[in-house]
């Protein structure tokens, strides 16, 4: 006997993805906490974002190659108003099942929180967020500079070795070392705005290259290999990387140790 979920398999084997989103749909309206629902609605939103949705956006929007701040504002300027309607439509629908997606995921791990293959999925999920977010940027022209750069930041640290969430600093210079007042150990922070980011998202092993604002004046720039999908940096942002030293040398490890999004209030140690 063919049941609902192999009915439903066959659809997205065949990539009829318009089909299987139907018969899902009208199944989690009938039983919408059913976990095998939920999951297949999963799996039909990952498939049809990363065959058939991410790529005809990639096309359509046809990046430049190089990561230059001017090339992108050559390229932007080329794209004409119908283009950049079109692809923002196209990123609007991408966001809803992107978050839908999440939404999903969330609930299914309420019920089994060890499940691999959905905290997997969620991870890939929030990954194409941040690619979204990255191409929404590019389109509407967000990387442009603004000059907002602050003097001086008062915030709160996390030190990195014990997680102590209230070392209150004042942060004069992007980069400094700091003292935890907890376990006594010191670590290297970069507090800065963001001005341009690649490689976030995905998880397979990639370089990441971070460009930051820096709060004394002028640029520098972050790299690192990432093996998650990591944390949302978008143009504007005051983010912080901290660095813990090395257990067999007094060097500071190349990898951060955690990351920080100050301005959406969130933090990661999955790097």
């Amino acid at each position: 006997m063919v049941t609902d979920v192999d009915r439903i398999g066959e659809l997205i084997l065949k990539k009829k993805y318009e089909l299987a989103f139907k018969e899902i749909d009208l199944l989690l309206k009938e039983t919408p906490k059913k976990l095998d629902f939920l999951k297949l609605k999963c799996v039909i939103i990952h498939n049809y974002l990363g065959e058939v949705f991410a790529n005809k956006i990639i096309k359509k929007m046809d990046l430049p190659e190089s990561e230059d701040l001017e090339d992108f504002i050559k390229w932007n300027t080329a794209l004409s108003s119908k283009k950049k309607e079109e692809i923002n439509s196209d990123l609007k629908n991408m966001k809803s099942l992107l978050l839908e997606g999440i939404s999903l995921t969330e609930k299914i791990l309420k019920k089994e929180i060890s499940n691999d293959s959905i905290i997997n999925l969620k991870e890939k999920f929030e990954g194409l967020l941040i690619t979204h977010n990255q191409f929404f940027d590019a389109v509407n022209n967000l990387h442009q500079e603004k000059n907002i750069t602050p003097q001086e930041i008062k915030t709160k640290l996390r030190c990195p070795y014990c997680s102590n969430d209230s070392v209150k600093v004042k942060v004069k210079k992007t980069e400094d070392e700091y003292t935890c007042k907890e376990c006594n150990k010191t670590f290297l922070c970069y507090v800065g705005i963001v001005r341009g980011a690649r490689g976030l998202g995905g998880n397979t092993s990639r370089n990441v290259t971070i460009r930051i604002e820096k709060i004394e004046g002028g640029e520098t720039i972050i790299n690192y290999r990432s093996h998650y999908s990591g944390m949302d940096f978008r143009n504007g942002d005051i983010i912080a990387v901290y660095y813990t030293k090395s257990w067999l040398a007094s060097d500071y490890c190349s990898n951060p140790k955690i990351l920080q999004n100050f301005t959406i209030g969130l933090y990661t140690d999955k790097i």
